[in-house]
């Protein structure tokens, strides 16, 4: 029995595997649980021998953590019905082919774990979800990840965390070109080439590097210290190690910026659409704020108004509702109140 926790640390929970020296016992296929997880319904589906994703599920669902089972390829129909989906958990499948448009129609998805499996393409659409704040993608030995995202370039996914470790067919980083909301890039076990600021300009707001077991050649040792500096700039969390590698320049040494300005283009529109994203955000902020300053407003002059109504009424009436009225019918007067005291 062991216990693992995924990526945020927030879903935990504990699998038994039977094994005979270093081979799996085949066990038959089992059911998912129904549970629920912060008001979210959470289909744990881990480690059941599952060949294929699940159709009987609710089409509620939010969450399904299928991962540790013998998928090996996703269809158009694999997730045609759980159009509410936010987090879904494929790792460990050996998932080679995923059809395009698997994922399309998941507008809520926000979380796609695709980590250890045997994947030679993905679909470029993934990286255009609307909502799709974390990918993983590592451990998959197959996956030309600089092709990748070559062609899925631009990026419009509001990627904010994204795993492309342990590759070893990625020598070098993908331009990732504009990715204004990328706080978190892990590169852990790769081997890394010709690192140069190229690769990091476009990503103004990244704040975690993660770069454990990781060697990397830069393109040169200005680059080094150019890309030391601007971590160092940005308040960039990395491995110290990475950051103290760069050899000292000599007393007559000098590294000059030579970014060039397509570059300096990128990162300025980065800085500016976040900027303007987040302007948008505060005013419409502020306007729901005033709708709900002018919604209590007007409720309070309501308010007032009729309190102020019921002050003006004659004494009369408002004795009135201290006595017991009594109705009583008559043919000169349809209906005759009597004020009886108590």
């Amino acid at each position: 029995m062991f216990r693992y926790n995924k990526l945020d640390g927030q879903i935990t929970r504990q699998c038994i595997i039977l094994s005979v020296g270093t081979s799996r016992i085949a066990l038959p296929q089992g059911r998912c649980s129904l549970s629920y997880y912060q008001s979210m319904r959470l289909y744990d589906c881990v480690g059941l021998n599952l060949s294929q994703i699940p159709t009987d599920l609710s089409t509620s669902t939010e969450i399904i953590d299928i991962s540790m089972n013998r998928i090996r390829e996703l269809t158009n129909n694999s997730f045609k019905v759980y159009t509410y989906l936010k987090k879904l958990y494929l790792n460990d499948n050996m998932i080679m082919t995923i059809e395009p448009g698997t994922f399309d129609g998941l507008d809520d998805l926000d979380t796609l774990d695709l980590s250890m499996n045997a994947l030679i393409e993905v679909p470029v659409s993934i990286f255009h979800l609307h909502s799709l704040e974390t990918l993983m993608l590592g451990k998959n030995i197959r996956l030309d990840i600089v092709d990748l995202f070559k062609k899925a370039s631009p990026i419009s996914a509001p990627l904010q965390y994204l795993d492309i470790s342990y590759n070893p067919m990625l020598t070098h980083l993908p331009r990732l070109e504009v990715m204004m909301d990328l706080v978190t890039l892990n590169v852990t076990g790769n081997h890394l080439t010709n690192v140069s600021m190229a690769n990091f300009i476009g990503l103004c707001n990244l704040q975690y590097f993660i770069n454990d077991n990781l060697t990397i050649d830069f393109n040169s040792n200005c680059d080094c210290h150019m890309i030391s500096d601007w971590f160092e700039h940005k308040s960039i969390k990395s491995n110290p190690q990475i950051l103290t590698r760069c050899v000292p320049l000599q007393e007559n040494e000098a590294c000059h910026d030579e970014t060039d300005d397509l570059d300096k283009d990128m990162h300025d529109r980065c800085v500016a659409q976040f900027a303007s994203r987040q302007y948008s955000i505060r005013m419409t902020r502020i306007m729901y704020i005033a709708l709900g300053i002018i919604a209590g407003v007007i409720a309070l002059v309501g308010i007032c108004y009729f309190y102020y109504r019921w002050q003006r009424l004659p004494d009369e009436p408002k004795i009135a509702t201290k006595h017991n009225l009594q109705y009583e019918k008559s043919t000169a007067d349809p209906l005759i109140v009597k004020y009886n005291d108590k």
